[in-house]
């Protein structure tokens, strides 16, 4: 008897259990690249990418930590010397002003000839008071005047200073001064 030789219909290909399970487990792993792997690597991509952004907005917002510090101590500075102008501005009528400026001119031993409140100047919160002011007196006193001016609490500004001798044997001198004081406006 002769052996059959199979043809190919009759011939039955055994698979093998091998070959099942690794076209399952290639099957596997490419569901997980697809549905798992891909999603989460750009979800991390992403997140990475945020995180760089805070990064740089931190790394940014450490100059401007510095200038904004520098700038609240400015404001408090700024804020203690408002308060203490306004403490020591004056208010009400610019009389006591001018009692001040004449008892300084007396203390200073300079003789006040002419002495000129101009037109006062309103302000929003400051009132502008010029004032013209005529006086004799030595060097060395006019100087200590306006050095008592200068020294006054209140802000007074010395706008222009003329000083012209009264004659060549004199050692006496003429002081035209245009003088600005500040006094608070706030009713």
């Amino acid at each position: 008897m002769k052996k059959k030789t199979p043809t190919p219909k009759t011939v039955r290909k055994k698979r093998s259990p091998t070959l099942v399970l690794t076209a399952l487990l290639g099957a596997v792993s490419l569901s997980y690249v697809y549905f798992v792997y891909l999603p989460a690597s750009e979800a991390t991509a992403a997140l990475r990418e945020e995180l760089a952004e805070k990064q740089d907005y931190i790394l940014q917002s450490a100059p401007v930590e510095g200038q904004n510090r520098a700038l609240a101590r400015e404001l408090e500075l700024t804020n203690k010397y408002c308060e203490q102008w306004q403490n020591a501005a004056p208010k009400g009528e610019p009389a006591a002003q001018f009692v001040l400026l004449t008892d300084a001119a007396h203390d200073a031993e300079v003789q006040v000839r002419r002495f000129e409140p101009l037109a006062v100047e309103e302000m929003k919160l400051i009132r502008r008071i010029p004032v013209n002011l005529e006086c004799s007196g030595k060097f060395r006193d006019i100087f200590r005047f306006m050095k008592s001016i200068e020294a006054l609490p209140q802000t007074i500004w010395i706008e222009d200073v003329h000083l012209e001798s009264e004659s060549a044997e004199s050692d006496l001198l003429t002081c035209q001064l245009r003088l600005i004081i500040f006094a608070d406006n706030r009713d």
